[in-house]
């Protein structure tokens, strides 16, 4: 039991050497980035962890500061090799949490700036004209390339659920039609009869 515990550490050890050598970072980089995380140590115990004869223990809150510098799972760092798509999973999910804080801060900003534009819009007719001859313009388009492809493909737009479901899967919505739906208040984009422009 005593051995396969010596080979844990040192499998840690290596990891760590190789996670801070892929990201080609010194000993002193590493240490201003644990320093950061809440975790100061200094290089010369950085070089003891990885090469150290005995090699310096890792205290658990150091273990968490390496996963939190390091962008892994303590559980990764632990066993490196044990489930790749374990530590694929782990990734895909940290990077939809990135995008996911982008969203909402997205969101956010998109929707103050449409409040604004709507304020403008009910208070100026001429900005009111324009966006909305923009948004015609757009849809304009969209409606002549269902109508062509539709042709080509030998559809039929019978019924409005024929036609959203090509504007679903064919139609890519842009920015100047969505956000000039949004400034508007337009909520009916397409429908059958629409096709007869």
């Amino acid at each position: 039991m005593a051995d396969r515990y010596i080979h844990a550490e040192t499998d840690l050890a290596n990891y760590i050497r190789e996670l801070r050598e892929d990201r080609e970072w010194t000993y002193s980089d590493l240490s201003k980035r644990m320093l950061e995380v809440g975790c100061p140590i200094d290089k010369s115990s950085l070089q003891k962890i990885e090469k150290g004869q005995p090699r310096r223990k890792i205290a658990v809150n150091e273990l968490v500061a390496f996963s939190r510098v390091f962008n892994e799972p303590v559980s990764s760092l632990l066993e490196p090799d044990a489930g790749l798509e374990n530590v694929l999973a782990w990734n895909d999910l940290m990077h939809a949490e990135s995008l996911n804080e982008i969203i909402h801060t997205a969101t956010a900003s998109y929707n103050g700036i449409v409040a604004r534009l709507r304020k403008i819009a009910e208070e100026d007719t001429a900005f009111k004209e324009q966006v909305l001859g923009r948004y015609e313009q757009h849809r304009s388009i969209a409606l002549e390339k269902a109508k062509r492809e539709g042709e080509w493909l030998g559809w039929s737009f019978d019924t409005e659920e024929d036609l959203q479901g090509y504007l679903a899967v064919y139609y890519v919505s842009n920015g100047i039609t969505n956000t000039a739906r949004d400034v508007l208040g337009i909520t009916r984009e397409f429908g059958v009869d629409d096709l007869g422009e």
